[in-house]
């Protein structure tokens, strides 16, 4: 029986249990005694709404940048990309609606969130798939990728990005939000669905070294914290509003491909 098939069955299980927060949990250290990730719609961090309305600000608010970037910076020209872990879809809705010049191609690891994707968020001008990581993507076939906070969830990072890059056309853009360890510590508050937290000039650094080069930076703020760093609620959300060149407790990255 595969690790999967595995904790396919307990969340089956878990499925009839009459509390919300024993099953989370039950799925989370299943997840991790297997070695596996869970790519359950109710793992714990996924948007699970049905409709925009309920997308919580800060999600939609990034994905806003990427569309008023594109917007600008392609001005109506036919262009082909990629949402990659693209959750339920919300984002690849919102890109769609407002960019009829976009063909899209959404990925996901999910396929219940895949499935909710395609039922409530389908439009005309996106193909939803799931495929978990590695997958591959024909070389110099896209004009842009966006990857929002998901580069963390991603175990070898560099291969992700080197596949990016071959994917892209020259000139290529690449769109990517990521939690700010300074900021937002992963340690300090147990943010067990992530493999790290990048500090965000390190960050940078790290991707220019793969031959991208940086645009643009945006900051928002999400959590309210303790004097200890640790998150204690959301912040309102008026106060959620990303920013230019602000260091924010998640940022919001444009590269360009440069080689």
């Amino acid at each position: 029986m595969s690790k999967q098939t595995i904790f396919k069955f307990v969340a089956g299980i878990c499925n009839y249990l009459p509390t919300r927060k024993i099953p989370r949990l039950t799925k989370m250290y299943t997840a991790r005694i297997l070695g596996i990730k869970d790519f359950s719609l109710n793992s714990g961090e996924r948007q699970t709404s049905e409709s925009l309305d309920g997308i919580r600000v800060d999600h939609t608010a990034r994905y806003q940048v990427a569309i008023d970037f594109l917007q600008k910076h392609y001005n109506g020209t036919p262009i082909k990309g990629y949402d990659v872990f693209c959750g339920i879809g919300y984002g690849a809705f919102m890109l769609s609606q407002a960019m009829p010049n976009v063909a899209l191609e959404a990925i996901d690891g999910s396929d219940e969130a895949i499935k909710l994707a395609q039922k409530h968020y389908q439009t005309g001008r996106v193909t939803f798939e799931q495929k978990i990581f590695p997958f591959d993507i024909p070389t110099a076939n896209a004009d842009f990728f966006i990857s929002m906070e998901s580069i963390e969830h991603i175990e070898d990072d560099k291969l992700f990005l080197d596949k990016i890059h071959k994917a892209l056309k020259p000139n290529g853009i690449l769109i990517l939000s990521t939690p700010n360890e300074e900021k937002w510590s992963r340690d300090v508050n147990n943010a067990h669905f992530h493999y790290r937290h990048y500090f965000t000039n390190k960050f940078i650094e790290y991707v220019s070294s793969l031959n991208f080069k940086l645009l643009h930076l945006y900051g928002q703020d999400i959590y309210k914290l303790n004097s200890r760093g640790k998150i204690t609620t959301c912040l309102e959300d008026k106060d959620m509003g990303v920013r230019e060149d602000y260091d924010g407790q998640n940022c919001v990255f444009i590269f360009q491909k440069i080689k």
